[in-house]
């Protein structure tokens, strides 16, 4: 069955001429019922290569690549490049679009204007501001090396800038300066917006789940700011610290995770199909 075509129609005048059409009415929604996933005998789990399309899904588990739509519906896909898993080219371009800026990760005196040489004006606290021109000072701080900047974010919880370039490279061991807000901060890092920082995890082992039927593995670690230290004590008395993770590991945990869907059984494809046509009707 072809999803679109048990759709009611509407009447609708596309060009404004009073000539009335009918059209198929595309915003129509369906949600699976909420009492489906108690049946959970229905459902069976796959894991995708990045070749496996949801039409090659559907012929391969009914026989039928018009019935992409069911596999789609039952995993919330809309969007079936970029909700679906994608292939290494797909991920790679989808990234790069995506985070098109540069960045620079600053250290624990993001804020500070004091003891920066030539790059402060004068004391206090500062902050950077999103569209800001961001100028470059030498190692010492002591004399501005030409490269600069727009900001288009500034993560205070991070520390980190993200910039688009206006002349050079910025980063390094230097200092930049905002031109408007005054503010001024070291370099630890820079590079291409991708490998930013996205957030910080606890490389703290993950306790095992209350879930008999769930393993560790399983567990999503946990969110922790940059300076995070636990300690634990066992026997070495170990502590951990936290992990970075940069845009690109973030996207491809994502892109991951859609690999690993949900099919309907066989069995229930008929009495699906029919709820959907009963209640996209209405």
């Amino acid at each position: 069955m072809k999803y679109f075509r048990t759709f009611p129609t509407v009447e609708y005048d596309l060009q404004k001429d009073n000539v009335v059409e009918k059209i198929t009415d595309v915003f129509r929604r369906v949600v699976v019922r909420e009492d489906l996933n108690n049946y959970i005998n229905t459902f069976s789990k796959l894991t995708l290569n990045s070749s496996d399309r949801p039409e090659l899904v559907s012929n391969k588990i009914y026989g039928d690549v018009d019935l992409h739509w069911v596999v789609m519906f039952m995993n919330g896909v809309i969007d079936p490049y970029h909700d679906w898993v994608m292939d290494q080219v797909t991920f790679e371009n989808y990234v790069n679009k995506k985070y098109p800026n540069n960045h620079i990760l600053l250290d624990s005196n993001h804020f500070t204007v004091t003891d920066y040489g030539n790059a402060t004006g004068d004391t206090g606290e500062r902050t950077f501001i999103e569209g800001e021109t961001i100028v470059e000072y030498d190692s010492a701080g002591g004399g501005v090396t030409g490269d600069s900047g727009t900001i288009v974010k500034f993560d205070s919880t991070i520390r980190q800038v993200i910039y688009s370039t206006v002349s050079g490279t910025l980063g390094g061991v230097n200092y930049i300066k905002g031109e408007q807000s005054g503010a001024v901060g070291k370099s630890v890092s820079s590079g291409v917006e991708k490998d930013a920082v996205h957030h910080y995890e606890s490389s703290a082992p993950l306790e095992k789940t209350k879930d008999k039927d769930k393993s560790s593995t399983e567990q999503t670690p946990f969110w922790v700011d940059r300076g995070y230290i636990s300690t634990f004590k066992d026997s070495e008395d170990n502590a951990y610290a936290a992990v970075t993770i940069s845009n690109l590991d973030y996207e491809d945990k994502l892109n991951e995770d859609k690999r690993h869907i949900k099919t309907l059984d066989s069995s229930f494809l008929g009495r699906f199909i029919s709820e959907f046509q009963e209640k996209i009707a209405k």
